[in-house]
């Protein structure tokens, strides 16, 4: 269990900045008709889907990718908020589904480019394979963005139930998902807006 927890720990810090201990109440801004509602705490359910996938050329990594649809909608006045709601539901379930089922092209393509530039440092790998307990025990030393999911993503979620709890809007362009992992550890998903599609990134 001690050690679940430090790699749960490790992904927390490194890939998403996630904070843990209670997740903080916020104000409800009752000139600002956009800001949604907050909602129950809802159990995750994954289910692997068909969803629909569109191809995105990447300027920045000169490349062609295929993207999950439930990454793709924007925040205007004509979503209403139980729409928002949903839709930020299924963009949470999309994140963990990439994860339980080992899909790295898909968990990687939700990224964004902090992030990828970010796990694509071979140096900071380093370090991370260096001050990682559980990595260093293990003799693994981290090179790539895949290895990153192999030995530390992955491993995080396993023996554990991640429930959506509800989110904070930032602006338009940015939305806080508010997790908690087993009713005990506490956080938060960044998503930002890159080219009209939500990818998860770094503080």
């Amino acid at each position: 269990m001690k050690v679940k927890f430090l790699i749960f720990f490790s992904i927390l810090f490194v890939l998403i900045s996630c904070k843990t201990g209670e997740v903080k109440k916020t104000e409800t801004a009752d000139k600002v008709s956009e800001t949604p509602a907050k909602n129950n705490v809802n159990d995750v359910k994954i289910e692997q889907t068909e969803a629909t996938t569109d191809p995105v050329v990447n300027d920045k990594e000169k490349s062609v990718v295929t993207i999950d649809d439930r990454f793709n909608f924007v925040i205007d006045e004509n979503l209403s908020k139980n729409d928002l709601d949903t839709k930020i539901k299924k963009l949470f379930e999309a994140i963990e589904e990439k994860i339980a089922t080992g899909d790295f092209e898909g968990w990687y393509n939700a990224l964004s480019y902090k992030n990828k530039k970010y796990l694509s440092d071979r140096t900071i790998l380093l370090n991370m394979s260096k001050e990682s307990d559980y990595l260093y025990s293990r003799q693994i030393t981290l090179q790539s963005p895949k290895d990153y999911f192999l030995h530390i993503v992955m491993p995080s979620r396993k023996g554990y139930t991640l429930k959506y709890v509800n989110y904070d809007y930032i602006d338009k362009n940015h939305i806080k998902v508010n997790c908690v992992l087993d009713d005990t550890v506490k956080f938060g998903y960044d998503f930002i807006n890159e080219e009209g599609y939500w990818k998860v990134d770094r503080k």
